[in-house]
């Protein structure tokens, strides 16, 4: 038996928001009539080496065993860009909604899941992954083990795939930056 998954419509509100904040990052809006035309500004770097802030901790669920503490190693580092290749390639790969969806959404926190869920992925332009050309480019020490900025190079562009593993656990994405998009700095979920 087959299922078809398929997702909520967009909340009238949610697309307000939306366009909203499309018109506010595009600077849609057009200076005054006989006002001062405003000089350019210079376009934010993609992604920056400065490391991302850590998410603010929440109240830690009742759990028995033993907590591992994460840390930042080889280990660490391979498992991060192996999960941003990973998220790409789901996300990229838009040829049938329904598999596209189902690719995408267990690499995605909650909080993206949201987000992505309204995502029309006739509208992704096709790209693909150079291979072996990943690289981490936050966090760089020790205080930031629970996030990870990962740059993804393919052959339309650099995309960022900004990740967390909540507790040491499995990287999940919470955001997909596009070429050309500033890179992130707070995470929502």
């Amino acid at each position: 038996m087959s299922t078809t998954i398929r997702r909520r419509p967009a909340a009238p509100a949610r697309a307000l928001v939306l366009v909203l904040a499309a018109a506010v990052v595009c600077g849609c809006a057009a200076p005054a009539p006989g006002g001062p035309t405003p000089a350019p500004t210079p376009a934010a770097p993609i992604l920056t080496s400065a490391p991302m802030d850590d998410l603010p901790s929440r109240e830690a669920p009742a759990v028995t065993g033993t907590y591992i503490a994460p840390v930042w190693d080889e280990s660490a580092i391979a498992a991060a860009i192996a999960a941003a290749e990973a998220t790409l390639t789901a996300y990229l790969d838009a040829s049938d909604p329904d598999a596209w969806w189902r690719g995408l959404s267990p690499r995605l926190t909650p909080g993206a899941q949201e987000v992505y869920a309204d995502v029309d992925p006739a509208g992704i332009v096709p790209a693909a992954l150079i291979p072996g050309a990943a690289t981490i480019v936050s966090p760089t020490d020790d205080a930031h083990l629970l996030t990870a900025l990962v740059q993804v190079p393919t052959d339309k562009g650099v995309f960022g795939v900004a990740l967390v593993r909540e507790g040491g656990g499995d990287w999940l994405a919470w955001r997909i930056v596009l070429p050309g998009m500033p890179a992130p700095t707070e995470a929502v979920r």
